[in-house]
């Protein structure tokens, strides 16, 4: 069986290890690449309280030599861990990883706070995240500190396996993944048929995940990566 993991390759690594236990073969398949950018006015001063939702926005702050701010509210655990990692004494995660309830948690912690937020993130457009704080006055400074560029073919060694054989499930950790992947296989290979697509449920792209998808493929939406990953490693292969 044939296991693809389709994350940026500065996170292959760490994630094949949750599935070396398992019988299935494993391939790295990113779509996008990660590229930190150069920030101009980040503040000099201690940092108070920051939102990160990603952890490439963490390890993108330590490149700047920034000193761990004091509190620091994240979208997962994975991001949780990386910021306690870097040193920041107390992380908060909501109980739902999702921009909607890291906004609710915010707000309703941060209501009356009297300066703006370091908000560190990668490049993109405004999102539920961000609408959801604005629309309670919760003031934040935005820093864009990384961009996801996406590739514009799949590796030879995963077009090669696509080639070769259909018995293929695809691990995606975000929506913007799987919709990346499902066009470069079609845009490959058009008569593709993969085994499955598994990926973490993002809200807004549900939709357009659909469109990339043929009636012959295998979708499975989860809510969080962690029931993502136990699925694999507990129901593998899916049928």
């Amino acid at each position: 069986m044939n296991l693809v993991i389709v994350r940026p390759i500065e996170k292959f690594q760490e994630t094949k290890q949750v599935f070396l236990n398992t019988s299935q073969k494993i391939y790295s398949c990113p779509v996008t690449r990660i590229d930190y950018l150069e920030v101009k006015d980040f503040p000099n001063n201690p940092l108070n309280v920051v939102f990160f939702t990603s952890e490439f926005a963490i390890k993108a702050l330590k490149n700047l030599n920034i000193k761990p701010p004091l509190k620091a509210y994240c979208i997962g655990k994975a991001t949780q861990k990386s910021a306690l990692d870097y040193g920041i004494p107390i992380v908060k995660i909501p109980e739902c990883f999702d921009g909607v309830s890291l906004a609710q948690l915010i707000i309703n912690d941060l209501k009356d706070f009297p300066h703006d937020i370091i908000y560190c993130a990668g490049f993109h457009r405004k999102s539920h995240f961000e609408n959801e704080l604005i629309n309670n006055n919760i003031r934040f400074k935005l820093f864009e500190l990384y961009k996801a560029q996406e590739l514009v073919s799949l590796d030879s060694e995963i077009q090669q396996l696509l080639m070769q054989d259909n018995n293929v499930d695809f691990l995606c950790y975000s929506m913007r993944s799987a919709v990346i992947l499902l066009k470069l296989i079609k845009q490959f290979k058009e008569k593709s048929q993969i085994k499955s697509l598994l990926t973490w449920r993002i809200v807004g792209k549900k939709s357009e995940l659909s469109q990339c998808l043929s009636c012959e493929d295998s979708f499975y939406f989860f809510d969080s990566p962690y029931l993502l990953e136990e699925s694999v490693k507990n129901q593998y292969p899916l049928s």
